[in-house]
């Protein structure tokens, strides 16, 4: 549909049209001989156009409603506050049809009419980041977000829609990376020793925040570049320079440095380039093709060998003299001369490791289910390795072999480069065990040298760096013992790949599934819940059985893996199967199952299993307004597990968790970043293993906050809380549905400080539906008269996401700054409920 055309200033009617407008017949006057129109006022015609927006709203014509209602605010702008309201329910519902319809680029259109009626709305700001979020333009995304999160402080669906597209828009290991005081003391005294010795042109690919460029021009460089092919970070990077320098000669240059050229970006050879491209696998950011291309394209030549004989007068734009080494008669080009690249050199160690943490992610552990008999279970993964924290996985790990060294690569040698991008370093490797134990993966480890004496190590048993390491799972090494040799193949053609000898290559017999559906799968206290309540359904089932034959039961199953559902299936084959996730039912098809997708779904729901969380410990996007769906789906008798969910938050102190959240000044070495960097400072950590972290609890016992009905969607407070409804009130969006605010007075035991709220979420359901209702109309009629022996109370099944067998890693909600308590000070904590979607904050009570 086209929009109306806007620029309306008069416009006329003839007599049939003006009679239907408010206020009867219009007269007309004569004009020679002819009828003159009447001009109407702008004011008829706003009504006009008010009416038709009723009528449209009444028939459903949402972009008619939308295109008459545009024109009325713009004809008269003094009832937009009047219309707001509605005006977004049906810009919302509009721009959604259009660009599901029309494609993205048409949304924006509407976008902009709306943004012309209301610029200031936080509103259509929040709608406008979600849909370019969607559509990829995260950079224009997240400048929306951030003014819609300003104007609306207290919202948690402005604060969630920051905190997304802030992790998306800067990766997270840059603020652990920043705030890591060893590894930019280290750089920094390898970049000064450097351009003393006479590297004065100097290259930084990757540069990021552009700190080891900073580091180079306060050593004395003569030039700098920082090559950053982020746009958003060189936008920050320029604002980190200026914040440092005030003629800051550092040039930026906003692109890939395998697309730089000489003179065309920079006018000469440079004679330092200082990268830090490596990742927990080394080379998995290809820093071995970038270093290619710079050595044959954007560095002087590397220092030849020392010879006894002068050597010939090198041409180069550095003027510099050569030194001369009085001890041993032999004349040493300066270094200035040629080119060298900081880090110097990698040495690489690999280990054997047990780690129960990993293998729970990547391997079927779990020997009681019958789906998976004869078929090798592992995990899907996307790259040839993971990365952890080794030195914080929850359980930790053990060392089943010492560390081996692997390879050694010399990023000063081109042939050393090129030797590791062609895969000639390749070879099969014998790794003795220590130990006896399952090996669960093969882990690596460098020593990064910056020059010959100072090294970065990333090896988790000796390590202060934060970073982490590169993990490949072990699919199905059985046992091994002390002293046996494993044998393990080693190839490198740009990126590091290993892998067991032993383990078959044979994908006939293997199924792929993804981490967050094998924790699922191995989290057995899970399992057994899921498989009791299937149980308590099939009885239910039977009861219904005689009269619903030859009508299928309708079964859906919202789990990572529909364990309980196929339960009811293998022992009620009329029953049909509704699950989530196309992948899952990919996998089901290769067992020859047939599952349906829930969004096909038409018929009533009999049985309902529902897993309301994700992988990373939050609540899943739009879970309310499933679980509304599922309701208008339920059958009368329809039997729900679990049925409720309570939320639980803690109070922490961690300051290992604060250097992952804020960049502090302290840590980086005289450059001031912080005030620039931390408008991108994490709000909000998802998968935190909260045992695993460095942390102090504040309080004992964590407090729960509020239980969501999984069967009607509705909220109430937990314990002492303090609930406020309301559906507007100040800085929050008008959008969303109802505000919900819990508040609880704490009283803090010992002076600390809070710096993250840490959640986590309750599962509960009885094994009867029956009892359950029977016990809500007890609540209110005659309590004692169902204690009988036709109504013995099933025991409740509870399940925690905090668990050590839990499925689920938890989240973290951080403060925005930290908050210093004493001993015995009360404190306020406030959450605010949208919609399944919530945010957290402490304030010290006044």
């Amino acid at each position: 549909m086209l929009l109306v055309n806007e620029r309306v200033a008069f416009l006329t009617w003839d007599a049939k049209e003006e009679g239907r407008m408010p206020g009867g017949p219009a007269s007309r006057h004569s004009f020679n001989g002819r009828s003159k129109p009447q001009v109407v006022s702008g004011y008829q015609v706003a009504e006009r156009h008010l009416h038709s927006f009723e009528v449209c709203c009444q028939r459903g014509q949402i972009g008619k409603a939308f295109s008459h209602l545009s024109l009325a605010l713009c004809i008269l702008p003094q009832i937009k506050e009047q219309y707001y309201a509605r005006y977004l329910d049906i810009f919302e519902r509009w721009s959604a049809t259009v660009e599901e319809n029309n494609g993205f680029q048409q949304a924006m259109t509407i976008f902009e009419v709306a943004l012309t009626r209301y610029p200031e709305s936080a509103d259509i700001h929040h709608l406008l980041a979600k849909t370019l979020y969607r559509n990829g333009n995260i950079h224009e995304a997240w400048t929306y977000a951030v003014m819609a999160q300003k104007a609306c402080t207290h919202d948690p669906n402005a604060q969630e829609t920051r905190a997304r597209l802030t992790n998306a828009l800067v990766d997270r290991w840059h603020l652990p990376m920043l705030n890591d005081v060893n590894r930019n003391s280290v750089f920094k005294r390898a970049i000064e020793a450097a351009v003393n010795q006479g590297h004065g042109v100097v290259l930084d690919i990757g540069s990021g925040t552009g700190l080891l460029s900073m580091y180079a021009k306060q050593a004395g460089a003569r030039a700098v570049y920082a090559c950053e092919m982020d746009r958003f970070m060189c936008e920050m990077s320029g604002d980190i320079l200026q914040a440092n320098f005030d003629l800051p000669d550092i040039q930026v240059l906003s692109h890939h440095s395998n697309n730089l050229a000489v003179p065309t970006h920079i006018p000469e050879r440079v004679s330092l380039v200082v990268s830090e491209t490596v990742d927990a696998g080394l080379l998995g950011e290809h820093i071995l093709p970038t270093l290619q291309h710079a050595w044959q394209n954007l560095l002087l030549p590397p220092q030849p060998a020392l010879e006894l004989s002068p050597q010939p007068e090198q041409p180069n734009p550095i003027q510099a003299s050569s030194i001369t080494n009085q001890n041993e008669g032999v004349t040493c080009p300066s270094p200035a001369l040629f080119g060298k690249v900081i880090p110097q050199k990698a040495e690489v160690y690999i280990a054997l490791i047990s780690c129960d943490y990993i293998s729970r992610q990547t391997k079927l552990r779990n020997s009681n289910l019958p789906f998976f008999q004869g078929k090798r279970v592992s995990a899907k993964l996307e790259e040839p390795y993971m990365s952890e924290k080794l030195s914080q996985v929850p359980g930790g790990f053990t060392l089943l072999s010492n560390w081996i060294p692997l390879t050694s690569i010399n990023f000063n040698s081109l042939e050393d480069i090129e030797r590791h991008l062609r895969g000639d370093v390749g070879r099969t490797i014998e790794i003795p065990c220590i130990k006896s134990g399952v090996p669960d993966a093969i882990v690596l480890a460098f020593d990064l040298y910056l020059n010959e004496d100072e090294f970065i190590s990333t090896n988790p048993e000796t390590c202060t760096t934060l970073w982490e390491n590169a993990v490949y799972p072990i699919k199905d090494l059985p046992k091994v013992t002390a002293s046996e040799v494993v044998e393990l193949k080693f190839s490198c053609n740009g990126i590091i790949r290993l892998s067991v000898s032993s383990e078959s290559t044979n994908e006939g017999d293997c199924a792929n599934l993804s981490a967050e559906t094998l924790m699922f799968l191995n989290s057995e206290c899970t399992i057994d819940a899921f498989l009791s309540a299937a149980k308590q359904a099939a009885v239910n089932l039977k009861k219904q059985s005689k009269a619903r034959a030859p009508d299928p039961f309708i079964v859906c199953d919202t789990a990572p893996f529909p364990i309980a559902g196929l339960s009811l299936q293998s022992e009620f084959p009329n029953c049909k199967l509704y699950i989530e996730e196309e992948s899952v039912q990919q996998t089901l098809k290769e067992f020859n199952i047939d599952a349906s997708l829930c969004e096909d779904l038409e018929d009533e729901v009999d049985v309902l299993f529902i897993w309301p969380l994700t992988k990373e410990g939050s609540l899943k996007d739009g879970l309310i307004k499933k679980l509304l769906m599922y309701r208008l789906m339920m059958a009368e008798s329809c039997y729900v597990f679990p049925q409720t969910l309570d939320l639980v938050i803690g109070l922490i102190n961690s300051p290992t968790l604060g250097s992952m959240t804020r960049v502090d000044d302290s840590n980086t070495c005289g450059i001031k970043i912080a005030d620039v960097f931390n408008i991108v400072k994490t709000q909000h950590h998802l998968d935190a293993p909260l045992e695993a972290l460095p942390h102090s609890a504040i309080i004992q016992d964590p407090i729960p906050v509020l239980r969501l009905s999984l069967t009607t969607a509705d909220t109430e407070a937990a314990g002492c809380i303090q609930e406020t409804r309301s559906s507007r009130s100040d800085s929050m969006l008008v959008l969303g549905g109802e505000i919900i605010q819990y508040t609880a007075e704490i009283t803090i035991p010992e002076a600390s400080v809070i710096t993250g709220l840490p959640y986590w979420f309750i599962l509960s359901g009885t094994s009867s539906a029956a009892h359950s209702e029977s016990m809500d109309r007890a609540d209110s009629v005659a309590p004692q008269a169902l204690v009988s022996e036709f109504h013995v109370p099933s025991p409740a099944i509870t399940l925690s996401s905090r668990g050590l067998d839990s499925p689920c890693n938890q989240s973290i909600l951080m403060l925005e700054d930290p908050l210093r308590v004493a001993r015995n000070e009360r404190v306020t904590l406030k959450v605010n409920w949208r919609e399944g979607v919530f945010g957290a904050s402490v304030q010290s009570v006044q």
